[in-house]
């Protein structure tokens, strides 16, 4: 069950995207760790280069942020939508595996119904049979011993 309910989590997510909602993307571990280690890459590069004044990084160094993040965020929302799309296909191949189970079950209780109804309609066929030699053997011995009989 855990497999199928992580599918059906995977499967909300994407359906999130698709309508826009990116909160899960956004605070997914790996695309927090690419934009953190992006970003302090960049600003450690921009640092050294000088271009870090009094009041902060340039102009120049915003739109290199700005780059730097919507590449990043371009990327990793393909991995972000790989990695849902197994989750829902693992669910999905746990979902097929308890159908099978379930049909296998059913094909199972189904046989085991039917091999004791054959047993029980062999009892009464045996039966039958056991009253009607009887039977048989009764009219047999008054035909045979009996005065008049028969």
């Amino acid at each position: 069950m855990p497999f199928l309910e992580a599918g059906y989590d995977a499967l909300g997510r994407q359906q999130a995207v698709l309508n826009g909602d990116t909160s899960g993307f956004d605070q997914s571990a790996d695309y927090l760790f690419r934009r953190d280690q992006g970003f302090r890459g960049l600003n450690a590069g921009l640092a050294a280069a000088g271009n870090a004044g009094p009041g902060g990084f340039s102009g120049g160094a915003d739109a290199d942020r700005i780059a730097l993040g919507q590449g990043l965020a371009g990327q990793a929302i393909d991995s972000y939508w790989a990695k849902l799309a197994g989750r829902a296909g693992q669910g999905q191949t746990s979902a097929g595996n308890l159908g099978q189970l379930g049909a296998g079950y059913a094909a199972s209780n189904g046989d085991a119904y039917q091999a004791a109804g054959a047993a029980r309609g062999s009892a009464y066929q045996n039966s039958a049979n056991a009253w009607n030699q009887f039977g048989n053997l009764a009219v047999r011995t008054l035909n045979n011993y009996g005065p008049g009989v028969g």
